[in-house]
Parts: C-alpha cells; structure tokens; sequence
C-alpha cells in the first residue's frame, strides 16, 4: 500500500513539473515531445510500481512454510507460445490440496526453442516425482513450486526504468531547445 501512496506522490510531482515546463517555455512548445514524455513518464511509474511489488511479493514467499508434494502430471498448453502445464499434489494436516503451475516460464524465442523448452520442464518434473511446496500459511489452497521474483519482473522493472530516462531525456530537451529561443 505504502509504495502505491509513493507511486501516486512521484506521478503527481511529474505532472505539476511538466505543467511548470510548458508554462515557462510555451512559446514555440513541441506538443508531440510533450507528449511522449508524458507518456514514457506515466508508463515508467506504473511499470516501476508494479515490478516492485512483483519483486517484493517474490521474495515474501521464500518465507512460506515448504511441505513435500508429488507431481500428478503435466502437459504442454498453447498453439504459438508454448507453456509446460505442472499438476501437484500436497497435504496440509491430513487435508490434501492441489495445485497446477506454469513454473512462470518465459514465452520468448523461436517457436521450436519455446516447444523444447517446455518439453524439457516436463521431463524435469515427471508424474509421481516429489516437489517442494511453497503454501501460503493463511490460504494453505495457495501454493507454489517456484517462489519468485522471476526474470520478467526484473524486465518489467528495467523497462520502466528505460522508460522514465527516456522521459526525462526527453523533457531537457525541450528545455534546452526553447533557451535558444
């Protein structure tokens, strides 16, 4: 919640500096530059924002309770970007849960690699094979076989950040073409 109220903050100071940019240097203003960079600002902050709770929820559930858990199948799902499809099994005081997981895997590369790729976690976690599970202690029904953060987190981080330098970039630019002026 508490990063939600710094996001806010952050996006409202851009806003009332990009209005103190326009009104000093409105006279022959790039509206289009404008633009962009508050686009590629107000982009950064949501794609920032949203990482990091991604990143920071990752790490939490490194701290959930682990139980033993069996793999109950798996298979390959999708036409063009392939995902391996993991079932498990696991028991929480006498109470049996189930769960199915994607193991997050990325759906970048060739159509060939991606297939492979999923093939290859498949083989990794047979049917009848044990797993460590991540349970939620609250919700024990939540689980997980790989706690993250995962590498899209980390792109999606890097992306807004990407993001904002190009704003900024941006925004001085038009600052130093209208001190010519």
């Amino acid at each position: 919640m508490v990063i939600y109220i710094i996001g806010g903050f952050i996006f409202v100071s851009f806003i009332v500096l990009l209005i103190f940019i326009y009104k000093k240097y409105k006279s022959r203003f790039s509206w289009l530059m404008f633009l962009l960079a508050l686009f590629l600002l107000i982009s950064a902050v949501f794609l920032g924002l949203e990482a990091s709770v991604k990143i920071h929820t990752g790490w939490q559930h490194h701290n959930w309770p682990v139980v033993n858990g069996t793999v109950t199948g798996g298979y390959i799902s999708g036409i063009r970007a392939f995902q391996p499809e993991i079932s498990y099994q696991y028991e929480i005081l006498g109470k049996v849960y189930t769960g199915q997981t994607d193991l997050n895997t990325p759906g970048f590369g060739n159509r060939r690699y991606r297939r492979d790729t999923a093939e290859q976690i498949l083989a990794d976690y047979p049917a009848g094979s044990m797993v460590r599970i991540h349970y939620d202690p609250v919700h024990p029904e939540i689980s997980l076989i790989r706690p993250g953060p995962f590498y899209s987190d980390y792109m999606q981080l890097s992306l807004g950040t990407v993001c904002f330098i190009l704003g900024i970039f941006i925004l001085f630019r038009i600052v130093k073409i209208r001190r010519r002026w």
